[in-house]
């Protein structure tokens, strides 16, 4: 936790703004009935689990803002991956972004509350502010690092989850990622190991990732280039991958 960066902290608006993402998606009134449906019915099966009989009564505003900011993120990426089946818990325990392949969460606020998130995490979360009941606005990827360095217990508003002492509020919106596709968020998400092979028609080369930047350099390391993420996937993305996942020209 970064505890010095703590007295920094202004304002929701002020923070959320620091984002170079923020993309809005809009909700069609039929898309948001749908969720609401769905909702009603997972509220009611959810009641019959022990663990759920002591919440109170924002169970459906709580499960309506967690799936209407996966929806417009599904809506943003074109990809339909939100998981619409009613079961147990226990059967759910994955990551939001799992039927895409892709560990990573989804962590969607109400306008004016900072996210709440675990103090110690190993998966990154995509961050969206619900706007409104149909506005919904995509702020940008956490990594890990990310989301374990910018946080304080002070925005946490429940007193009783404060003094549990296993979450905490993220407030780093300017370290946030942007992204375009799922092919952005399987780089973000370095779905490849640092030292893998690239091989073109000017040799052969390896990839590392540090600090949002992807570096390609020789095996016996001289540099090559720094690349952005844009850059990289567009080098990178008419290449194939072989058995041991590096990469060489078609």
């Amino acid at each position: 936790m970064d505890n010095s960066d703590n007295n920094k902290i202004k304002n929701f608006n002020k923070e959320v703004i620091k984002s170079p993402m923020l993309k809005l998606v809009i909700l069609s009134k039929e898309k948001r009935d749908e969720v609401i449906d769905f909702v009603k019915k997972v509220v009611f099966e959810k009641t019959k689990e022990d663990h759920h009989k002591i919440d109170s009564g924002q169970e459906e505003k709580r499960w309506y803002t967690g799936f209407c900011g996966e929806v417009a993120l599904g809506e943003f990426l074109g990809e339909d991956f939100v998981d619409l089946t009613i079961g147990d818990s226990k059967g759910y325990h994955v990551s939001d972004l799992s039927n895409l392949g892709l560990d990573i969460g989804v962590k969607t606020v109400e306008k004016g509350k900072f996210p709440i998130i675990f103090k110690n995490n190993k998966t990154p979360q995509i961050i969206i502010i619900k706007e409104s009941d149909s506005r919904f606005t995509i702020s940008g990827l956490a990594t890990t690092d990310v989301l374990n360095k910018y946080q304080s217990d002070d925005l946490i508003l429940s007193p009783a989850l404060r003094k549990r002492g296993t979450k905490t509020g993220f407030y780093g919106f300017e370290k946030l990622l942007n992204f375009e596709s799922i092919s952005d968020l399987k780089m973000m998400t370095k779905h490849f190991s640092n030292g893998t092979k690239i091989t073109d028609e000017n040799g052969e080369y390896e990839i590392y990732y540090k600090d949002n930047r992807y570096l390609l350099q020789t095996s016996d390391k001289n540099p090559i280039g720094s690349y952005s993420l844009y850059s990289i996937n567009k080098k990178l993305k008419g290449m194939l991958r072989d058995s041991e996942g590096n990469f060489k020209n078609k």
